[in-house]
C-alpha cells in the first residue's frame, strides 16, 4: 500500500483545513500518516479512530528557536526514514524548510507537493 504523509506543526491546523484532504487520499487506498506536534488528544483520538497513523513531533508553531529548529529537524528526518512515504505533503512554513533539506539518501520519494503560500499575495503586490 502505498503512503502519504502528511507533515505540519499545528494539529488543529491539519484537522480545520486538510482532513478532508486526507480522507479522501484515504478513500483512494493510500496509508495515512499525519506527523504534527500534537497539543491534546482529542485530535489525536479523533485522528487514530478515522484509520489515520498520527506520529508526534516536537516541531512548535511558535519557536523560533534555532537551536530548538535543528534538534527537531533531526528528529523528523529520523522519523521520515522510518515512515519511508511515497508521498511528503508539507504544510506550513517550518515543514516544508524542514522536508525541503530532506537528504535525498533518507527516502525515496516520487514526489513533493509543498504548500506555503497563497496566490493572494503575489495579487496584492502587483495591484
Amino acid at each position: 500500500m502505498k503512503k502519504i504523509c502528511y507533515f505540519i506543526n499545528s494539529d488543529w491546523y491539519f484537522d480545520l483545513h486538510w482532513v478532508e484532504r486526507a480522507f479522501a487520499a484515504k478513500a483512494a487506498g493510500y496509508e495515512i500518516h499525519v506527523v504534527s506536534h500534537f497539543v491534546g488528544d482529542d485530535i489525536l483520538q479523533k485522528l487514530t479512530e478515522k484509520g489515520f497513523v498520527c506520529h508526534n513531533s516536537s516541531v512548535s508553531e511558535q519557536s523560533i528557536n534555532p537551536f530548538h529548529f535543528v534538534g527537531s529537524l533531526f528528529k523528523v528526518w529520523r522519523l521520515l526514514k522510518k515512515i519511508n512515504p511515497d508521498v511528503l505533503h508539507c504544510i506550513t512554513i517550518k515543514p516544508c524548510l524542514m522536508g525541503g533539506s530532506l537528504p535525498a539518501s533518507i527516502t525515496n520519494l516520487l514526489s513533493w507537493a509543498l504548500s506555503a503560500w497563497d496566490g493572494c499575495l503575489w495579487k496584492i503586490s502587483y495591484l
